[in-house]
């Protein structure tokens, strides 16, 4: 009977990474402190149930095997609290809290689809890090280059770390 179940959850976990890495090129998930989360006795049970750690080393070898990206989003970023309209910061949010209202903007938030478009947002933000440092332009200022490729300074930057002829801003545009 335990067996069953089990089977049937990675069976259900195996589904839902395969269709993420299927239908995404990007994959961003939060690093979640499962071991502090597991410590709130009246959460844990649910939180052993759901397999977090199982489905974050299928996601890594999933997006690695289809040439996929996973952005991992800092377990401190307060995807919760933020605003995702503003970036109002709700620092008296608590977990009991499932809805919010923006003093700043009005904007009425569900707390989990809010901290799911800020792991978004700040999926992309990391993303853009990344790419930066791979293309070895992150010290230079965004304003001085042009879409051809050439910077102000007349000379043309490095892009052979890009791994495809897709540029980085069609692959933002497929997660928008």
């Amino acid at each position: 009977c335990h067996n069953d179940l089990r089977n049937r959850n990675l069976a259900a976990i195996h589904k839902m990474t395969s269709s993420l890495t299927n239908e995404n090129q990007v994959v961003v998930i939060e690093d979640l402190n499962v071991g502090g989360m597991i410590r709130n006795h009246k959460l844990a049970r649910s939180i052993q149930s759901q397999c977090f750690g199982e489905i974050r080393r299928q996601l890594i070898y999933k997006c690695a095997r289809k040439g996929r990206e996973l952005v991992v989003v800092d377990r401190f970023y307060p995807s919760s609290k933020l605003c995702h309209v503003c970036g109002y910061r709700n620092s008296g949010l608590r977990l009991s809290d499932r809805s919010w209202i923006c003093p700043e903007c009005g904007t009425v938030h569900d707390r989990d689809v809010n901290a799911a478009l800020n792991i978004r947002q700040e999926g992309i933000r990391v993303l853009g890090m990344q790419r930066a440092k791979e293309l070895k332009i992150s010290r230079a200022p965004m304003s001085r280059i042009h879409a051809c490729g050439d910077t102000a300074y007349g000379r043309p930057l490095d892009l052979s770390g890009l791994r495809s002829s897709v540029s980085w801003n069609q692959e933002v545009a497929k997660l928008c």
